[in-house]
């Protein structure tokens, strides 16, 4: 048809031409759309057929786990021995752990075998949590074990460096003479010191044989009363347990109680201030060089129902005197006045004013001083020192070495002494000048140093002086 017109043909004949082209186009239509009719129907065909073939192939898989279930049924039931060869529980205690509803059946029944099986069941799961939590912990201190194994392993390799750091201190030592032992012929004396004694003995004699220093320390007292009074205590709980018969015997348990308004020496009650029967004494000679100090005799008592250590000094040795006032403050805001023990306060009491007594050497062999409690280990909380002139200080806890307990105390004499000498020779100049209104009515021994203090523009119009300068700096008595 295009060739036709392209070569300028009649015009009927592509006419004719183009209608049969037309037929056969509608022909080929035709074939193609039932073409693609057969094929859906086709595809719908075997959809079909194949959903049949899954449902029995669906049918024939449950079918083979059905038998694979069944067969396995078969095998333990064919298998099954019952309980001949097993450790299971006995009838007898099975059925004392369960009653006769839960047995559902008699001996022998299969459901009573089944009921004990699974009853054996239970208790050996319960065994084998058992057993797993114990090797769990088992694990658990096995860890702990190995860390505190290295750690030793670590404190020995910390020992060795410390060893070897003091090496030369170990070499130097040992170059001097042999040092004195502390084991001296009271050693045996003092086993018999209470604690706080004890701490104190060795204390100051190590420090005498280590620091090359000059002071002497020796036990006083008597040794039989602390052998008897050592076999008192240890005789106390063993009384008490035969019915609280106290320590007192024989005699003792006839004496008359004491009345309400009775106390012993001093004003003491039931012997509160009653000392250990042994002491520590310290001899402190003076520093090198100093010729007019002397040497001070420090005397540590324990007061075993008060619980704590005093001190009372002799300057000059035994036969010395007792300067009062010389150790006071010898630490910051320490009067050694009050009992350290702050429940002492509502035991040792004045029975006239109920105040706290206050410690002395006449009444409590010395004074109970801060830093005696520290040389003996005692701890006690801080507390006011009692001086009704340091009502204000702060409240503080002194436990000093007894390197700084014996420095300040040696300062603490010289400085005495000096003030004696200075007084002296004010006492020598002051002979020939005309007497001073009142002179007699002064005390005739002497004047003691009592305590320092600031020389105020009052004090000194109280003496009868004149006034003070505007300016002037307070003078230092």
């Amino acid at each position: 048809l295009v060739e036709g017109k392209r070569g300028g043909g009649s015009t009927e004949g592509g006419k004719e031409k183009g209608r049969d082209c037309l037929v056969k186009m509608a022909e080929l239509r035709k074939v193609n759309r039932e073409a693609h009719q057969a094929a859906d129907s086709m595809l719908k065909m075997a959809e079909s057929e194949r959903l049949k073939t899954d449902m029995v192939s669906q049918q024939l898989q449950n079918l083979q786990y059905q038998k694979i279930h069944l067969s396995r049924e078969l095998h333990l039931c064919l298998s099954y021995k019952g309980t001949d060869g097993l450790e299971v529980v006995t009838e007898d205690d099975f059925e004392a752990a369960t009653t006769a509803e839960q047995r559902n059946g008699e001996r022998g029944s299969h459901a009573y075998e089944l009921l004990r099986l699974s009853h054996e069941m239970k208790k050996r799961e319960e065994l084998i949590k058992s057993l797993k939590q114990k090797e769990l912990r088992r694990k658990l201190y096995e860890g702990k074990l190995l860390s505190q194994r290295k750690f030793l392993d670590g404190m020995r390799v910390h020992l060795d460096d410390i060893s070897d750091r003091a090496e030369p201190v170990r070499k130097e030592f040992s170059k001097v003479t042999p040092m004195a032992s502390l084991e001296r012929d009271d050693s045996s004396t003092a086993g018999l010191l209470p604690a706080p004694l004890y701490a104190i003995y060795y204390q100051a004699h190590a420090y005498e044989v280590c620091f090359l220093d000059t002071s002497v320390t020796s036990i006083v007292g008597d040794t039989a009363d602390a052998i008897a009074y050592v076999k008192a205590q240890a005789a106390l709980p063993a009384q008490s347990s035969r019915g609280g018969e106290g320590a007192a015997t024989g005699g003792e348990r006839k004496k008359r109680r004491r009345g309400k308004g009775e106390e012993g020496e001093d004003g003491d009650r039931g012997g509160l201030t009653k000392a250990h029967p042994l002491a520590v004494a310290v001899e402190i000679p003076p520093r090198e060089g100093d010729a007019l100090s002397k040497k001070i005799t420090l005397t540590f008592s324990y007061l075993p129902t008060l619980q704590v250590v005093t001190v009372k000094h002799m300057v000059g040795g035994s036969g010395g005197v007792a300067e009062a006032g010389l150790l006071q403050d010898l630490f910051p805001h320490d009067s050694g006045l009050l009992s350290p023990l702050a429940a002492n306060d509502y035991l040792f009491v004045d029975p006239a004013t109920r105040l706290p007594r206050r410690f002395s050497d006449k009444a409590t062999s010395g004074r109970a001083y801060r830093w005696a409690q520290g040389l003996g280990c005692l701890v006690f909380p801080p507390r006011p020192s009692g001086d009704p002139q340091a009502k204000q200080a702060p409240q503080v806890q002194v436990s000093p070495p007894f390197a700084d307990v014996f420095a300040a105390v040696r300062a603490r004499v010289s400085l005495s002494a000096q003030v004696k000498a200075t007084l002296r020779s004010l006492e020598k100049v002051s002979k020939g000048l005309p007497e001073v209104p009142g002179i007699a009515e002064l005390s005739p021994n002497g004047v003691s140093l009592e305590s320092l203090k600031d020389v105020t523009a009052e004090v000194l119009k109280d003496l009868g002086g004149g006034e003070e300068e505007p300016g002037e700096e307070p003078a230092r008595a």
